[in-house]
């Protein structure tokens, strides 16, 4: 699974614009990225909900209306178009991670080349489009057909099928634009439309608000409503439109309580299987439901979690990093430009609890030894029976969404009142082996890095890189490497993962120097 994350970049101008009859207004895919936005896919398609209530249009501000592009009727997409449309997505966003010194001059030159003949088919356009993204050398770069684009819908950050772009008004203040949308999505299909201005989310307004939590606002159980108040364009009238959601992501989730021997400490296991649209807010959830259960310990395993919404993977570091810790930094084309990701809340989970905490490592030895080397094998056994026999494990575990009475209590669940241990160094412990990648490494460079966490088991796979996915005229897409990202020691993990700090649990009086060395002030 590869991360997805949209990157704010500023492209030079297209040498060589797509012609007027290929593109429409409300056919635009996403042209530019966002760094350190949500990315909110609206991959689903859905019966049409149209309830919309025009109010008077705010007062325009005098300011040069961006440049309009000329509609055609959108029935109309030329195979030529669909080439072009996706060469130019390349040409605005792509990031050579590799060693093949991409350049916009010899892109240039492959348009020409590609163009200069008559593409008869759609199949056909499909295949140039796979030979074009196969010559740029890198594996995550790639086509999607309609029907794979659609399944990406479980990455839908919305429910309501729209992609949001943070901009900054005169004052500097943030406001949400919509950025892509979904022809026939639950939004488009109640009237919402690319460049419409985000006012307020059922009734609250969402000024200064990021689009992570505005994308976290619009969502909501599938068949329910959501009331979004838009101003169209920057002079167009203020509309209150209702839009049935339409979500599709299962959660990631999964969560077992643990009695290690009669009398002992309650533990809650929790396994995060990828970094979908609905992971932060279960896992939240999961622990939330296991301390009310009695476990005063958890375990995150992220072993196998080949990642998924890198946003996802960041606000979940958040919820265990003080305010001003560094998340990630971002990396875009020029690479002596590092952007910080920066936690900006208070930690979910306090300070640790450090009584009896030599009794806590040697409970988390059962967790990540051997067979051959432990006393006690049941949490061992628990670990191993979810990942290698899954059917029957998912029997014996709790997903979150059988523990909700109503969707609704995923926005119910916020903030835990207890403090809690989490895993190993100074309040947790991270499970990883070479399947950890992607979000799951950002997760685990955070906490390590800022220590909050030490890491247990093998080096990580070291995918660093981020994709955005952007949907194209007919249905079909293209995921792009548009960015990178490097961890708060400024670490390149792509191709090279994180080294965990102990491959076995180490001895108790290793991990108090380990976590005194790690706190220690940096000296010179």
């Amino acid at each position: 699974m590869s991360g997805y994350l949209c990157l704010k970049l500023s492209p030079p101008p297209s040498p060589s614009p797509p012609p007027p009859s290929t593109l429409s207004k409300h056919h635009l895919p996403l042209r530019n990225s966002l760094l350190g936005a949500a990315l909110s896919f609206g991959l689903l398609f859905s019966f049409p909900s149209v309830s919309a209530l025009q109010l008077p249009s705010q007062p325009c501000p005098h300011r040069q209306p961006a440049q309009e592009t000329l509609q055609t009727s959108p029935e109309v997409v030329t195979n030529q178009g669909l080439v072009e449309e996706a060469w130019q997505i390349v040409n605005d966003t792509f990031l050579d991670t590799g060693r093949h010194r991409w350049s916009q001059d010899t892109w240039q030159l492959k348009r020409e080349a590609i163009l200069s003949n008559s593409i008869q088919t759609r199949s056909k356009a499909h295949q140039i489009i796979k030979r074009m993204l196969s010559s740029l050398g890198d594996p995550y770069t790639r086509f999607l057909s309609p029907d794979e684009f659609s399944k990406m819908a479980r990455y839908d950050m919305t429910g309501v099928g729209i992609n949001l772009k943070e901009v900054p008004d005169e004052n500097g203040n943030l406001r949400l634009e919509v950025l892509g949308i979904i022809l026939d999505g639950p939004a488009h299909s109640a009237g919402v439309r690319q460049g419409d201005e985000i006012l307020a989310v059922n009734n609250m307004e969402v000024k200064g608000k990021s689009a992570f939590e505005v994308s976290s606002l619009l969502q909501g159980p599938s068949g329910t409503s959501v009331t979004i108040q838009v101003k169209h364009g920057y002079c167009g009238p203020v509309e209150s439109i209702e839009v049935q959601r339409q979500l599709v992501a299962r959660t990631p989730v999964f969560y077992r309580l643990e009695q290690l021997d009669s009398g002992g400490t309650p533990v809650g296991y929790i396994r995060l299987k990828e970094f979908n649209a609905l992971a932060r807010k279960d896992l939240v959830i999961a622990m939330k439901r296991l301390q009310d259960m009695g476990a005063s310990y958890f375990i995150l395993d992220l072993r196998d979690n080949l990642g998924g919404l890198v946003q996802a993977g960041i606000e979940i570091a958040k919820l265990f990093l003080n305010e001003g810790d560094t998340v990630i930094y971002t990396v875009g084309r020029d690479p002596q430009l590092q952007k910080a990701i920066v936690s900006d809340t208070s930690p979910l989970i306090q300070a640790p609890v450090v009584e009896n905490y030599k009794k806590f490592i040697e409970m988390l030895s059962i967790a990540v030894g051997t067979l051959s080397d432990i006393a006690s094998a049941r949490i061992l056994k628990m670990i191993k029976e979810f990942h290698e026999i899954p059917q029957r494990a998912h029997s014996r575990y709790t997903s979150v969404e059988e523990t909700l009475p109503s969707e609704l209590d995923r926005d119910n669940v916020l903030p835990l009142d207890l403090e809690i241990v989490w895993l190993g160094g100074a309040s947790k412990k991270v499970l990883v082996n070479d399947k950890t990648a992607s979000a799951s490494e950002i997760v685990a460079s955070a906490l390590h890095d800022n220590c909050r966490a030490v890491l247990v088991g093998k080096r990580t796979y070291g995918k660093g890189l981020i994709q955005s996915v952007f949907e194209l005229d007919d249905g079909s897409g293209v995921v792009i490497t548009v960015g990178k990202y490097v961890t708060p020691h400024h670490k390149d993990i792509n191709g090279n993962g994180i080294e965990p700090d102990f491959q076995k649990l180490p001895a108790w009086d290793d991990i108090s120097q380990y976590i005194k060395k790690c706190s220690m002030p940096q000296q010179g």
